[in-house]
């Protein structure tokens, strides 16, 4: 193996080559440190495929890592492989099969894997590596990669979960860049219009950025309960109570720098698990409340329910659209109960019932099945008919109620009044009926679909012209088909919670889970009680929770209530009205915590916003009101023209970005991951904003700073000093972040030699 003076060498040696290559490299946690010096003219190898298989049997976690490498060179290249480890780790295996023949390798001990990071920063290779500077580091010699070849690396691990109380948490790295580009300037974003190339999906020579797949194989002696990611928008599969698979896949670049799970066993019914943090001693913490039932339930436990479907049978829906609603249809009455009720409602300019009461699936399901076959489409469109038909229908208090409700267009048979249709369906409704709505295609009226759901303690959906209606129906039939506790409602014990969202809280089924997010004052611990029904019968479940807010490990949770809490918020707006103090909390959140908002573009910065003289926007964002604002917020940009400067007067309530906003709303009312945004970093509770070429703190409005030359004397001594400040430098050669009450500013200019006792002087 080669001395630490050797590695060090080594590095320097591929610093000269990465000052003459052009654009960057992406590597994830693993990379290759090539020897000797390669010819300028050649790339370095690329990673690019990035898989991680974890198997979790209750605590313990087996960890394997598989990278592809690819020599894009015209020359043969070999080097070093370095895998930075997660704590408290340690290698089971490592492999790499050439020529038959396999290599070993060597785990560098902290203070030896700190000398080379030291080099890193010395010799200026990707400052996002800092992250890693208190890990251990695996080290092995590769044999060489023949040219426009690839080889593939297996690093396997094992390691014992952090826990605390019944919940456990996986954490994995996936960061790690060398030769990262300098942010002289902002990222061009690019429109969201799908024909435009997308700059996150690329790398910056044009490759495809890497694949990234992490499967996790979860099981327990102890029945699972709560599973969730708050980095990855992860596909959760409960296998059974003991068993659950989770995954992900898809490109790095779209991810965050590490992957989290936290899951949770319990005996009980109803698993109920408490995040809680406060980064700020003066304000009120945050907190995160998760309910899971159980997976495995018995016949008898299995809760009876009454569900209506109600269909749009007008002209507009005829060809791909009824065909895709009737398989739909046909998938929801196949997988009905055999003691559910049920009943079917078409309408175009009349309202049609398949019975005229609810009726046992085991003794009509066949006949139903007929009657969907029978569809067909014409006529108008008479939506207050049919609600009023679904609601006025005879039900039994103990059986929960739902109504599915499909249409593409607006009321235009019967009343067609938008309003009335609201008063008339609000009056009718008197058991609370819940009606979930879902839009199909552009031609609907939003604020009529969802003031519907709103008022029905329930939830409005869309589906787009790209979008199949059958996958989107019986996908929701899936999550709704198994009613385990309804009607329900927590009690914090004395905890003064505020700004909870949801504020209504739905109906928990078989496989779901229940996130719930709010701000609290007292840390104390308390006796949580879930209260709900059970066919008839009032249920109450009551947990031990600790709202004490020690360490930093839920420092995502700021971000994610923000999140909700502006799309709560969004969602008043649109359904009541623009009112000043809505608008104004919406900004505040939305420049606290690093959220994009309707309210918020100027995030983006004007060069950036008028890239070749189009108006440039992020996906699923809304260009900024103008400051006389006129009727409504939400407004659509006009070409060649800034974002403050456009002015829309009339209310969106229908049309492509009505839709698309509704969408956007709901999905920021149920986020349940950190977003990933081009121009906001979060590190910790803090969020940068990437401004002028800086990621700048979010709290620095133009104060002094202490100014460190990057890559510096100065610079490696204020790691070796203060360590905990490496989390902040990783975010790249620019940077400016407040340590220890002092603002401190890293740039191409600055101070090169301050030494360890005037860097606590000036930070202590």
């Amino acid at each position: 193996m080669y001395s630490t003076r050797k590695m060090t060498v080594l590095l320097g040696l591929f610093l000269v080559l990465i000052l003459f290559l052009p654009g960057k490299t992406v590597f994830a946690q693993g990379f290759i440190i090539p020897r000797p010096i390669p010819d300028f003219r050649h790339t370095l190898p690329e990673l690019t495929q990035h898989r991680v298989d974890v198997e979790i049997v209750d605590q313990v976690a087996r960890v394997q890592v598989h990278q592809v490498f690819h020599n894009h060179s015209n020359r043969p290249l070999e080097g070093t492989y370095y895998f930075p480890l997660p704590k408290e780790a340690s290698i089971s295996d490592f492999k790499m099969v050439v020529d038959g023949k396999v290599l070993s390798g060597e785990l560098l001990e902290k203070d030896k894997a700190r000398k080379i990071y030291e080099d890193i920063v010395r010799r200026q290779i990707d400052p996002a590596l800092l992250e890693y500077i208190d890990h251990n580091l695996f080290s092995a010699r590769i044999f060489p990669i023949p040219p426009h070849k690839e080889r593939k690396i297996v690093l396997e691990y094992t390691s014992l979960l952090k826990r605390d109380g019944d919940l456990i948490q996986l954490s994995y790295p996936l960061r790690g860049r060398i030769a990262s580009e300098r942010l002289r300037r902002l990222p061009v974003i690019r429109p969201s219009d799908e024909s435009q190339p997308q700059r996150d999906e690329n790398g910056a020579d044009g490759r495809s950025a890497i694949d990234q797949v992490i499967e996790v194989e979860l099981r327990s002696k102890i029945p699972l309960k709560n599973l969730y990611s708050p980095s990855h928008d992860v596909d959760i599969s409960r296998i059974d109570d003991h068993h659950a698979r989770i995954g992900y896949e898809g490109k790095r670049k779209n991810t965050s720098d590490t992957f989290v799970l936290y899951y949770s066993y319990s005996q009980s019914d109803f698993g109920l698990n408490l995040l809680a943090t406060r980064p700020e001693q003066n304000e009120n913490g945050f907190f995160m409340l998760l309910v899971s039932p159980k997976t495995e339930y018995a016949g008898n436990e299995i809760i009876d329910k009454d569900i209506i479907f109600i269909l749009d049978t007008s002209g507009s829906m005829e060809g791909e659209k009824i065909a895709q609603a009737k398989d739909a249809l046909t998938y929801c009455i196949n997988r009905l109960h055999g003691e559910d009720r049920f009943n079917l409602i078409t309408f175009s300019t009349e309202s049609r019932l398949f019975k005229e009461r609810l009726v046992p699936a085991s003794e009509y399901r066949r006949d139903a099945l007929s009657y969907v076959e029978a569809i067909s489409a014409k006529g108008g469109t008479n939506i207050n008919d049919a609600l009023n038909d679904a609601l006025t229908m005879e039900t039994h208090e103990d059986r929960p109620v739902s109504i599915v409700f499909l249409t593409d267009g607006l009321p235009t048979a019967g009343v067609t009044d938008v309003g009335q249709i609201l008063k008339n369906v609000s009056k009718a409704n008197k058991n609370r009926v819940k009606i979930f709505t879902f839009g199909v295609g552009y031609d609907v009226n939003t604020m009529l679909l969802d003031k519907i759901a709103a008022g029905s303690r329930s939830v409005s959906d869309y589906i787009e012209p790209n979008e199949n209606i059958e996958e989107k129906i019986s996908g929701f039939y899936d999550k709704i088909s198994h009613p385990v506790l309804t009607d329900l409602t927590i009690d914090y014990d004395g905890v003064d919670v505020e700004d909870v969202c949801p504020k209504t809280l739905p109906d928990l089924f078989k496989g779901s889970q229940l996130t719930i997010f709010g701000r609290f004052s007292q840390e104390k611990n308390v006796e949580v009680t879930l209260r709900g029904r059970v066919a008839n019968q009032e249920k109450a479940y009551t947990y031990t929770a600790d709202f004490s807010a020690d360490g930093d490990d839920y420092v995502f949770l700021p971000h994610l209530w923000a999140t909700r809490r502006i799309g709560t918020l969004m969602d008043e707006i649109r359904l009541h009205g623009e009112n000043q103090e809505l608008v104004d909390e919406i900004v505040r959140l939305s420049k606290k915590y690093g959220v994009m908002s309707p309210y918020t573009s100027y995030l983006v910065q004007e060069e950036d916003f008028l890239a070749d003289g189009n108006p440039q926007t992020l996906p699923g964002m809304m260009p900024a009101p103008a400051s006389g604002r006129g009727n409504t917020a939400f407004e659509s940009a006009g070409a060649g023209k800034k974002a403050e400067s456009i002015v829309v007067s009339a209310p969106m309530d229908k049309g492509t970005h009505a839709v698309r906003l509704s969408k956007r709303s709901r999905e920021m009312k149920e986020a349940s991951a950190v977003a990933d945004e081009a121009t906001v970093r979060y590190v910790g509770a803090r969020t940068f904003y990437l401004r002028d070429g800086f990621w700048m703190d979010g709290e620095y409005t133009d104060e002094k700073t202490l100014d460190i030359k990057y890559a510096s004397q100065a610079y490696v001594n204020l790691m070796l000093t203060f360590p905990d400040a490496a989390k902040f430098c990783a975010l790249g050669e620019t940077v400016i972040f407040k340590y220890k009450g002092v603002f401190v500013k890293i740039s191409d200019k600055g101070r090169e030699d301050i030494a360890e006792k005037e860097l606590k002087r000036l930070l202590g």
